[in-house]
């Protein structure tokens, strides 16, 4: 019951409007959130692919949840660097908070390592991803906030799905939805464990207390993985990966499927005492620059880039044809409404702007007014009655000729210098 109440409430009719942003199509959804690519529609024609991450609408009233999330918001919003998924908006639609973050338009390390693992990644590709990823967290690692106060940012889920490849060649590491540090509203317990466990660092695993060292242990796996298309800890239940992570220990005769020069920058990135370990990501970074360049690994998001367009052709031709024709009647929903919003900011202010001239001169009407009728009342009073009487009955002509000037008296003339004098009493008007 619980499983089919799920479903219902989760999935949707594909295009959704979703406040300002249409939801073309589902990325991926865990325990807590699920995360969409959407659209982003501006004035004239501006249109903006995005990423939606959303509280799962079962869970939009959870607390922990929804704090989780804005935690997660206030964290990206001060990692603004190259190798890190920026943040653009944190959001409440119909309860439901969301984050609108960078689309990447790509895969990510996981698809890729399915796809090339037979054989493995050119090293010099393996150690281009390592670098960027880097270059990533060493900022994250690094990052103060005005005071100069470290933020003290952990991200504990360092995965090959939570590094992002765009097909330019960029690398881009995301999802810092469980990440430590300062940012935090609530800190989880040392004993609770969080983090995809094939990718934990021992202490990690053993839910101990744990700093920067954790992230670059999970880089040390990926490298791994990278360099010799095999899982590191590959079991059919996640107790054994659990120990075996905390065992932590290299299967025999790896080093033949690792090339020699990067052999120790393997060995010390998954050492199991900290103290052994690299201590931070640009130290980590150093070994690894200092092998490339020695052995002419040197290369860049350009060439990568053919290589991912190559390797993921179906993909990339999706990426190239990608048009916005599917949503067409949603994006001219969305027009009309910018269109009456338009019309509405531009029509409150000009009617304000007429009540303001109104009220500024409302004074002077009433002056001109009651000086037409006094005109009006001095003429009748000279009119003769019984061409006034014949009027009422007369054929148009005839009354066209009692009006005409040669039959009403002369219009008096009024002395300007003495208005309140000239302003006869009400009751002789109305008389």
């Amino acid at each position: 019951m619980a499983r089919v109440l799920l479903i219902v409430l989760t999935d949707m009719q594909l295009p959704y409007k979703f406040g300002k942003y249409v939801l073309v199509s589902k990325i991926a959804q865990g325990g807590m959130a699920e995360i969409y690519r959407a659209k982003y529609f501006g004035e004239g024609g501006f249109v903006k692919d995005v990423a939606i991450k959303r509280i799962l609408p079962i869970w939009s009233d959870n607390k922990e949840f929804t704090t989780m999330l804005c935690d997660e918001a206030k964290a990206l919003v001060n990692l603004q660097h190259q190798n890190i998924v920026q943040v653009y908006e944190l959001g409440k639609d119909n309860g439901t908070f969301y984050i609108s973050m960078e689309y990447v338009d790509g895969l990510d390390v996981r698809q890729l390592f399915k796809r090339v693992a037979h054989p493995p990644l050119p090293v010099k590709f393996a150690c281009f991803i390592i670098g960027e990823i880097l270059k990533g967290l060493n900022f994250a690692h690094t990052r103060s906030d005005k005071q100069g106060r470290s933020l003290g940012i952990i991200h504990r889920d360092i995965s090959p799905q939570n590094v992002l490849i765009s097909f330019n060649g960029e690398i881009k590491v995301a999802d810092f939805g469980i990440a430590k540090g300062n940012h935090r509203s609530f800190e989880t317990v040392v004993t609770q464990v969080k983090g995809k466990y094939a990718y934990m660092s021992p202490e990690q695993a053993k839910g101990e207390q744990i700093d920067a060292r954790t992230d670059l242990y999970s880089v040390g796996i990926i490298l791994y993985e990278l360099l010799t298309g095999k899982r590191l800890h590959e079991s059919n239940s996640d107790l054994k990966t659990i120990e075996d992570v905390k065992r932590s220990t290299l299967p025999e005769g790896w080093e033949n499927d690792v090339p020699m020069g990067v052999r120790p920058i393997v060995r010390k990135a998954l050492h199991r005492e900290t103290g052994n370990r690299y201590q931070n990501a640009s130290e980590f970074l150093s070994d690894l620059n200092r092998y490339v360049v020695a052995n002419r690994f040197v290369t860049h998001g350009l060439e990568f880039s053919l290589l991912l367009k190559s390797s993921f052709k179906d993909e990339y031709e999706r990426y190239l044809n990608d048009d916005d024709t599917p949503f067409k009647d949603v994006i001219e929903g969305l027009k009309q409404e910018t269109m009456v919003l338009g019309v509405a900011s531009k029509t409150i202010p000009e009617f304000n702007g007429r009540i303001a001239r109104f009220k500024r001169y409302k004074w002077h009407a009433v002056a001109a007014a009651a000086i037409v009728a006094i005109f009006i009342t001095l003429s009748l009073q000279d009119t003769p009655k019984a061409a006034l009487s014949a009027t009422i009955n007369a054929s148009p002509d005839a009354i066209e000729q009692v009006t005409s000037p040669s039959v009403l008296s002369p219009m008096p003339q009024i002395e300007m210098a003495a208005p309140a004098a000239a302003i006869a009493p009400p009751s002789k008007i109305l008389s």
